[in-house]
């Protein structure tokens, strides 16, 4: 009995952990979709400004996609 008690204990630990990283790791997630959101939007205003450039370029780099 005590055995499965263990096992039971160790199973528990595990879930909390995943349970614990999966909560974090979606925080994250919505934190960098913000971000994102919130680059996409200064591409128009960065644009409008001569001295941006290399800010709309930096912005608006969608070489990675």
């Amino acid at each position: 009995m005590d055995e499965t008690n263990h096992v039971m204990e160790r199973l528990d630990e595990q879930i909390k952990w995943y349970s614990d990283k999966s909560k974090e790791n979606k925080n994250w997630f919505h934190r960098l979709k913000v971000g994102e959101i919130v680059a996409a939007a200064m591409i128009p205003f960065a644009a409008g400004f001569e001295g941006l450039n290399i800010v709309t370029a930096f912005l608006d780099d969608n070489s990675y996609s």
